[in-house]
C-alpha cells in the first residue's frame, strides 16, 4: 500500500503530535469512526468553524484524508506550502468554479483516498450553517463513493 493511502512518515508523525495536543487541550472524542471505510474512496463533509478543523478531523482517522484548501494558503510561504501539500491538501480557487480542483477531488476519490470538503467553502463566523456551494454536489454526484457527514 502506498504512502498516499496509508500515510507518509510526516503524516504519521504529525498525527502523533496532534493526537497528544488534542487529547490534552480538548479531550477530543470521536464517535462513529466505524462508518469510515477502511479502504476505497469516501467523501467526508463537515462544517468549518476553526482553523483547527483539518487537524481535528484527521487526527483520529486510521488513514490520511486529502483536503481541498483555499488557494491563498499555498501562497503563504514555501515551508507552509510544503507542509500542507505533504499532509495531502490541494488548492481550490474559491468563487471561480475551479474545474481543476473538482477534477483533482474526483481523481483522489477514485484512487481510493478519503477527501474532506467543507460544503460552505469557508469558515463560519457566527456558528450558523451557510449556503452549500454547487461544487460539492458535483463531487458527490460524480464520485459515487460513500458520503459521510461529520
Amino acid at each position: 500500500m502506498s504512502d498516499v493511502l496509508r500515510g507518509s512518515v510526516v503524516w504519521r508523525s504529525m498525527k502523533v503530535i496532534v493526537r497528544i495536543f488534542t487529547t490534552l487541550m480538548f479531550d477530543l472524542k470521536v464517535y462513529g469512526l466505524h462508518n469510515v471505510p477502511s479502504r476505497g474512496g469516501a467523501l467526508l463533509l463537515s462544517n468549518h468553524q476553526s482553523n483547527l478543523d483539518p487537524m481535528l478531523i484527521g487526527v483520529k482517522l486510521r488513514r490520511p484524508a486529502s483536503y481541498m484548501a483555499k488557494s491563498e494558503l499555498f501562497e503563504k510561504s514555501r515551508l507552509f506550502t510544503w507542509a500542507i501539500r505533504t499532509l495531502h491538501a490541494f488548492p481550490v480557487r474559491r468563487g471561480q468554479g475551479d474545474v481543476g480542483a473538482i477534477k483533482e477531488a474526483l481523481a483522489r476519490l477514485h484512487e481510493g483516498r478519503l477527501l474532506t470538503m467543507y460544503p460552505e467553502g469557508t469558515r463560519t463566523l457566527d456558528g450558523q450553517i451557510g449556503r452549500v456551494l454547487p461544487g460539492v454536489a458535483v463531487v458527490v454526484r460524480r464520485a459515487r463513493v460513500p458520503v459521510l457527514p461529520l
